[in-house]
């Protein structure tokens, strides 16, 4: 997760992850990859079948020929994503030797706090021409400036900015916010993938939360292509954020898994153990009380 994070924690640093994913897999027993593939390709087939009774003679002709070179365009694109994320492991694992480099000279408090200091700083260090050779002080500095964008929350989607941005914004909407209404029992996005779920919801907003699933409702704040093996072990997806040509939601309609995008404030009603039915057909979410859960 985070693949393209420098600072993010992959898998040749810490496993636990890999092992997480596979308990979910085997506990689901899910292990079946050839069946993933069919189902798959019994997914795609039954898509085109049902645009293809609606299309007759040059329309469905079109049809073909824009799902081959929309394939290949995807395929293209997601090679090229892929490359990407491998070179970003590399640089990763260059910038982790450097600062574990720098920690065994007692430069550094950790070797993870390389990642708070630029690249033209480690350059300018190993050659003898910083500004500032307090690298420790540095990093810890930053690292607490970090810390307090993250403990502020993310910014409104849109806002404004006057004069000096770093002084005297509040990166809020310059719309009129209302007063706080208690939890609201139905919610809306935009439909990914049909599928109607009822089920237990989990809310995971970082590889470090706990990954143990099976079979909830995976809620979380954004995704990336490092969410991907945790699809398997889930009913149904909800994120706040996203959009229907991103990575995730490509893989969720591959494997048929009901998916909503766009929520908005959903984290801001959903916690983990909420009994949620969800009806990615329609983009509608409801917040069950005292109902049992079944996934359907």
């Amino acid at each position: 997760m985070g693949e393209l994070k420098l600072e993010e924690t992959d898998l040749n640093t810490d496993p636990c992850q890999l092992f997480t994913m596979i308990r979910n897999y085997v506990r689901a027993g899910r292990t079946d990859v050839s069946a993933y593939l069919k189902n798959e390709k019994k997914l795609r087939h039954k898509a085109e079948a049902k645009i293809a009774r609606h299309l007759t003679g040059g329309k469905k002709l079109f049809l073909r020929w824009a799902l081959k070179h929309a394939r290949n365009t995807v395929r293209h694109r997601e090679n090229l994503r892929f490359a990407r994320t491998r070179v970003f492991g590399l640089c990763r694992r260059m910038f982790q030797a450097v600062g574990e480099d720098l920690t065994r000279k007692g430069l550094l408090a950790h070797p993870s706090d390389v990642f708070y200091l630029t690249v033209d700083e480690l350059i300018a260090f190993s050659e003898g021409r910083s500004t500032l050779t307090d690298l420790r002080g540095l990093s810890q500095l930053r690292k607490k400036e970090y810390q307090a964008y993250r403990d502020k929350g993310d910014p409104d989607e849109r806002f404004h900015t006057r004069g000096v941005v770093y002084t005297g914004n509040t990166w809020n909407s310059q719309a009129v916010v209302p007063d706080l209404k208690p939890p609201q029992s139905t919610l809306a996005g935009i439909p990914c993938c049909p599928g109607a779920v009822t089920g237990t919801a989990k809310v995971i907003l970082s590889h470090a939360d706990d990954l143990a699933l099976s079979g909830e409702i995976l809620a979380a704040p954004r995704t990336d292509p490092g969410w991907v093996p945790l699809f398997p072990s889930i009913s149904g997806l909800l994120v706040e954020r996203g959009s229907l040509l991103s990575h995730s939601a490509i893989v969720a309609r591959e494997l048929g898994v009901p998916t909503i995008i766009k929520v908005n404030n959903l984290l801001d009603h959903i916690r983990s153990g909420d009994r949620l039915a969800m009806d990615a057909t329609r983009g509608i979410i409801h917040i069950l009380k005292g109902q049992p859960c079944e996934t359907g």
